[in-house]
């Protein structure tokens, strides 16, 4: 029964991890930006965009106006019927300019929604790729105790001859406790990163998830300063002028009100006689006082100051990008080092005193304290790989990059093919 029982646990947990989805950190990136639930959400400001740009270009509704006038006195039954349609009409370009403002708005909320696309893809990159590094460490952690334990054997072996004491076993026993708890930490830290990870991808925290594959290379540095034109923030600040531009036009045009045209039919009892006149009406307003003079002045500083935060942008971009690229640089020649030479060196020497002790010609402090060195450069590589992990991240994401992207790359250039940002 006991049996039966493990085979059935057995054959749950490996249904469980055939259904765990499974993702390189770019592939989760692209699924995150499609399935995420508060980019979801912020897609909806594009269609409230899209609609205020619909409802700009509306003209006002025609005016009915009816008047009747009876006579008080007398019993002749005098009257008069007035009815008739006024309609305004926006000479001085205000519907244009309007469209302008509400265009700009829409790419404003493309861009927006671009914007946090690309720091989400470099979230979830980073939390995949910390996954990875978990991993790694997980690995480094089990190879050490396989190691432990045939240092373990060889002492016992040694012990049963008098060449070894029971002290030393007991440092092994110790050492093994620090290792399997130290695992033991890792596998927390991995469960509440992958709880992390799902919440990004839309995903509930519990559902199963792996993160498989490679940890990122730097890539050439010659399309740094063009990303650095094509980065989502740096769109949104060049179509804040835009934006500020379009607001300046209708300002100008709104020191113009609508001119209303209309018609006026009369009909007059009189005498017992009826008089039908047909009239027209033309209300002009007259810019005496009020030339939105305020307006237009604020809309000016308003562009200024969008110009001002360009230029401040572009160069913040540019260090940013610059700042990662040095430290990738720098960290992946580290890397290049400690996973070469360094490692190389202490695992020849572990290997080489390890088999010394096991001979008898060593003795066990040696090869313990030669295996804490291996174990120590073993553990400066991942925390090099992971740092350079992280600057490449922050590399990728400050170049704009996002896996799977080209899809809304295409809609923003269709949105605003009529606004042309600096």
């Amino acid at each position: 029964m006991k049996s039966i029982l493990l085979c059935a646990a057995a054959a749950l947990a490996l249904c469980s991890v055939a259904r765990a989805a499974e993702f390189t950190p770019e592939a989760a990136a692209a699924y995150a930006v499609r399935q995420n639930k508060d980019l979801a959400a912020a897609r909806h400001v594009i269609a409230e965009a899209e609609a205020r740009l619909v409802q700009a270009g509306l003209w006002a509704n025609p005016e009915f106006e009816f008047k009747a006038d009876f006579a008080t006195r007398g019993s002749r039954g005098d009257r008069t019927y007035e009815a008739g349609f006024l309609q305004r009409f926006p000479f001085s370009g205000r519907l244009g300019a309007q469209r302008a403002v509400a265009r700009v708005n829409v790419a404003l909320a493309v861009a927006e929604l671009r914007n946090q696309e690309r720091l989400l893809a470099g979230q979830v990159l980073a939390k995949a790729r910390a996954l990875l590094i978990v991993d790694r460490r997980l690995a480094l952690n089990r190879e050490s105790l396989e190691l432990l334990e045939r240092i373990f054997r060889q002492t016992s072996s040694l012990a049963a001859t008098g060449q070894t004491s029971a002290a030393e076993a007991g440092v092994i026993e110790l050492e093994k406790t620090t290792l399997q708890l130290a695992g033991e930490t890792l596998a927390v830290e991995q469960r509440a990163k992958l709880a992390e990870l799902n919440a990004l991808l839309g995903r509930a925290p519990t559902e199963p998830l792996r993160i498989r594959g490679a940890l990122p290379s730097l890539r050439a540095a010659n399309a740094d300063a063009a990303a650095a034109k094509r980065r989502p923030d740096r769109l949104l600040a060049a179509l804040q002028i835009d934006h500020a531009q379009a607001e300046l036009a209708l300002a100008r045009a709104q020191r113009w009100e609508d001119v209303g045209l209309g018609v006026m039919v009369t009909r007059e009892r009189e005498d017992q006689s009826y008089d039908t006149m047909v009239g027209f009406k033309v209300a002009i307003p007259l810019p005496l006082w009020n030339q939105n003079q305020g307006r237009v002045a604020e809309t000016l500083a308003t562009r200024r100051r969008a110009e001002a935060a360009l230029a401040a942008r572009d160069l913040a971009i540019a260090a940013e990008i610059r700042e990662a690229r040095v430290r990738a640089e720098g960290l992946s020649a580290v890397v290049q080092r400690l996973r070469g030479e360094a490692l190389a060196l202490a695992r020849r020497n572990t290997q080489l005193l390890q088999d010394t002790y096991a001979a008898g010609a060593a003795s066990f402090l040696t090869v313990f304290e030669s295996r804490k060195q291996r174990l120590a450069v073993e553990q400066n590589a991942l925390a090099a790989e992971e740092q350079l992990a992280t600057a490449v991240t922050d590399w990728e994401t400050r170049t704009g990059f996002v896996p799977g992207n080209s899809k809304l790359e295409t809609r923003n250039s269709k949105e605003t093919r009529n606004s042309k940002p600096r």
